[in-house]
């Protein structure tokens, strides 16, 4: 039998070895081995071999030769414990006591950054102790300053970190500079579908928290499209708090500076204890309707010198009587609305007026809603004009008729254009009443 002592390097991590094994005496051979190329159609993005460069000498120092069978195997400690990735029974060529192998590490996972050992093996003799510590080499070359990790992996990441610890950190990056634009971490993507960056949390926590301590926690810009897109499914999409400015800042030279979406939700939550919840410098633009009730309480006579006369009832509407004088009445009901709605312009689409008649014979002749737009007898837009002839008997209709109307024809308000009255034209069976309870007006907007 006889010693050796290898001196072993693997590739960028380096061993170095002193250990003493007994073996057979063999004959002596030249050459090193050394691994064939993959075939192009097996050729992966990512090496699975790792280089081992050794001398195998005898107890005195002597060089050998020949041919041996060598097993290498990975742990996680200096002894006992369990393999973590191994090459086994590699036939292995020493030349003058040198030789080179290289270690299939096919599906290895043990190469984290973790403290790892190198057991050795040969022939049928037990793993040589105590098992060898890979060190450190000053850097590899993948992660010299400037070093540039490229390739194409689907769906695969190109570079994968992990920590497992309650309070660690997966990444830290820091732009040190003092002055300068510069950034501790950079993402881009040059799809139109991608990201350039994209975080997610698998629990109940925050995929992305930016925090800073005098200026913008997150500064996001883009010229045609959203800047930043945050869903969640149960929980608030994008957070942003802030002592004494903007919790959230949104700005757009063309499109919605801050736009939400929520299907059962709030599209967009607002808070402040003591400042303004929500602040726009510009408009503020909505897809749902606003209604207007307008009450009848505040008709009134088309004409001073008409016999009608008006009693209000409790309910806030109008009984409209005809009065002495026979003949159809027309009664006009002022309507005060905002021409626009946080910069939008308003646009109105329904109509709905709420009455009932004395009698079978009282109706609603015609009605009509115009707006106005100057100071003159023919100055108005009509929006809408209703001639169809309509009863609603209190002994048939006891709570009354509602009358619907869409409305399509000059129906936007501007803050130019935005005066709008609306005139009923009423027919009495004899000496009887309407009675008119309001209106309804549904406004929409165009952004």
């Amino acid at each position: 039998m006889t010693k050796r002592v290898p001196f072993v390097l693997i590739g960028c991590l380096a061993l170095l070895i002193m250990l003493t094994w007994s073996i057979s005496n063999g004959a002596a051979q030249s050459g090193t081995a050394e691994r064939e190329p993959n075939p192009p159609e097996a050729v992966s993005t990512k090496s699975n071999f790792i280089p081992v460069q050794g001398r195998l000498t005898d107890p005195s120092g002597n060089p050998l030769d020949g041919t041996f069978n060598v097993s290498f195997r990975i742990y996680s400690i200096s002894s006992g414990g369990t393999v973590l990735c191994e090459d086994l029974n590699n036939t292995v060529d020493v030349d003058n006591g040198l030789f080179t192998w290289y270690m299939n590490m096919q599906g290895c996972q043990a190469f984290d950054g973790r403290q790892l050992y190198l057991g050795i093996q040969v022939g049928g003799d037990a793993e040589m102790s105590p098992r060898q510590y890979i060190d450190n080499v000053p850097y590899a070359y993948g992660l010299r300053p400037g070093a540039v990790i490229s390739d194409t992996m689907g769906n695969d990441a190109i570079l994968h970190i992990e920590n497992w610890a309650i309070d660690g950190r997966g990444l830290r990056s820091y732009g040190m500079s003092q002055s300068g634009t510069n950034y501790g971490v950079v993402g881009a993507s040059r799809s139109p579908d991608g990201f350039g960056g994209y975080f997610y949390n698998n629990g109940d926590g925050v995929a992305l928290k930016a925090e800073s301590l005098n200026g913008n926690a997150i500064n996001a810009s883009g010229e045609n499209d959203i800047t930043v897109h945050a869903t969640n499914v149960n929980d608030i999409a994008v957070w942003g708090s802030s002592t004494y400015d903007a919790g959230v800042h949104g700005a757009s030279s063309e499109a919605a500076g801050v736009e939400g979406f929520s299907l059962l939700g709030p599209g967009v939550y607002a808070e402040s204890l003591s400042g303004v919840a929500i602040a726009a410098n510009g408009v503020i633009t909505s897809s749902q309707p606003t209604y207007l009730w307008i009450g009848g309480n505040d008709v009134r006579p088309f004409f001073h010198t008409d016999s009608t006369y008006i009693d209000f009832n409790s309910r806030g509407g109008a009984r409209i009587y005809r009065g002495a004088t026979a003949g159809e009445k027309s009664v006009v009901l002022p309507i005060t609305i905002a021409g626009t709605l946080y910069g939008q312009d308003v646009r109105l689409t329904a109509l709905e007026l709420y009455w009932k008649g004395d009698t079978e014979n009282d109706s609603i002749m015609t009605f009509r809603l115009r707006r106005q737009t100057g100071v003159c007898n023919s100055c108005y837009a009509e929006i809408l004009a209703d001639l169809t002839d309509y009863t609603c008997w209190e002994d048939t209709y006891p709570e009354g008729c509602t009358i619907h109307n869409d409305l399509t024809n000059n129906n936007i308000l501007t803050p130019d254009s935005g005066i709008l009255y609306l005139t009923l034209e009423i027919g009495y069976g004899g000496t009887t009443w309407i009675d008119f309870d309001g209106a309804r007006l549904t406004l929409e907007y165009d952004n």
